[in-house]
């Protein structure tokens, strides 16, 4: 028997052997990895994208809302400048209002003084002192009327029951023919404005008799 006989595999076929264990051992491999390394789950979930913000963009957005900025502070400068503004006129306006509150009662007054010259003046060379008193008084009554105008009004004392609120007490006359308390003088006239008191009245109040000496007090 040859060498050939003798031999399983002869030499032609061992080049596919090698190349056959070879694919064996590959095989292996891959299933010896596959275990030891499972593959990872698969996600479903869409992937997120992603998006860079554009710069030039961004960059506008930026100047856009600086310019909205800047003129929003503008504008809160100029109300501000307008309200300082009205604060000065409207302190202005009231200064005025005080200064000439009374310039319609003056100019009413400077009627009375023009008469008060003319009496004067003719007093003193006419010498007739009953026309010039008469002048006088004219124009006393002309005085009292233009502050009447302007919501001056007298007091009324004589005969009236002593008010605290609107008279003053000087003194007081023992009397039995007035009720105690009712003002029996009027020593200086008051005054109303409106309903509100410039001057009370200055007057003297009756005062009832002391039953007993002893009981009165001095000087009563």
């Amino acid at each position: 028997m040859s060498s050939r006989k003798n031999d399983p595999l002869s030499a032609n076929d061992q080049p596919g052997l090698y190349e056959s264990a070879e694919t064996v051992v590959v095989e292996i491999e891959e299933e010896t990895v596959n275990e030891t390394n499972p593959p990872a789950e698969q996600n479903d979930e869409p992937a997120i994208e992603d998006v860079s913000p554009d710069p030039v963009a961004l960059l506008q957005e930026i100047q856009q809302l600086q310019a909205e900025k800047n003129e929003l502070r503008d504008r809160a400068l100029r109300a501000q400048a307008e309200l300082d503004n009205f604060r000065k006129r409207s302190r202005q306006q009231q200064m005025e209002q005080l200064q000439y509150a009374n310039e319609r009662l003056i100019a009413d007054l400077l009627s009375v003084i023009d008469n008060f010259e003319r009496a004067l003046k003719s007093g003193g060379e006419n010498g007739d002192i009953g026309s010039w008193k008469a002048g006088v008084q004219m124009i006393a009554r002309q005085l009292v009327e233009v502050l009447e105008q302007s919501g001056l009004k007298p007091v009324r004392a004589h005969g009236q029951q002593f008010d605290p609120a609107l008279h003053e007490a000087i003194g007081s006359i023992v009397t039995q023919v007035v009720p105690e308390g009712q003002i029996v003088e009027e020593l200086q006239k008051g005054y109303l404005l409106h309903d509100r008191l410039l001057r009370p009245s200055k007057v003297h109040v009756a005062s009832a008799p002391c039953a007993d000496d002893n009981a009165c007090p001095s000087g009563g």
